[in-house]
């Protein structure tokens, strides 16, 4: 057996070997948003009014929920939006089967089904949504400015890129004078912004920033 071979089977051994994890009694946001980040927010999350989307509804599965009271000008205050928690009943009709040899109705192929642990999880979640606190640890999301790094022409391009350090998912806006640059994802933005009205003086910044539901926020620095 070659190398490769050998390193290919012990990591296949050590995958089925991994405990499987347990279902919790009473499962909380930051027990089930893991799962539908890995298996359900490529569909349901950013791009959900295309790719997650039925009858008019967008399924945004990647924050619980979303106000401008907890998030600012960062909510996306849409009605066709349903974020997890207004879709739990639909989210355990879609992941549960009424037999072993049926397929549920997501995840769609050609995905693999869910794991027990996984759908157990979200039906008992989905029973009673409670969001729960925030994880020990939970980093908060950044908004940093990638150009211009200073302001000379009253006509210019405000480049922005939106991070979550724990890789999760987040939105923002960031306001300069009368102008917000809205961000519905994490990634890189831009607009374009005529300040040829402003006048002369300064105009900070305003941030609005909520991550993936577990940890809203409404400040944070800009770099």
């Amino acid at each position: 057996m070659s190398l490769r071979s050998l390193i290919g089977a012990l990591a296949i051994a050590a995958a089925a070997c991994a405990p499987v994890p347990a279902v919790p009694d009473n499962p909380t946001w930051s027990d089930v948003e893991p799962i539908l980040r890995a298996e359900c927010v490529s569909c349901h999350g950013g791009s959900a009014a295309v790719t997650g989307s039925t009858q008019g509804v967008s399924y945004r599965l990647d924050f619980y929920d979303m106000s401008g009271e907890s998030c600012g000008d960062a909510a996306l205050i849409d009605g066709a939006i349903r974020f997890a928690a207004a879709s739990s009943s639909q989210i355990a009709i879609d992941i549960t089967s009424t037999s072993s040899a049926v397929r549920p109705r997501m995840p769609p192929e050609p995905s693999a089904w869910l794991q027990d642990w996984e759908w157990q999880t979200l039906a008992k979640w989905a029973s009673n949504p409670r969001k729960g606190g925030t994880p020990v640890g939970n980093a908060r999301p950044t908004i940093r400015i990638t150009s211009p790094s200073r302001v000379v022409k009253k006509v210019f391009t405000l480049s922005v890129l939106l991070e979550d350090p724990d890789g999760e998912s987040a939105v923002g806006a960031l306001t300069i004078g009368d102008v917000t640059l809205r961000m519905d994802r994490p990634g890189a933005f831009s607009i374009v912004v005529d300040g040829s009205q402003w006048g002369l003086g300064r105009f900070p910044f305003r941030p609005w920033l909520a991550t993936d539901g577990v940890a809203p926020l409404t400040t944070s620095d800009i770099s």
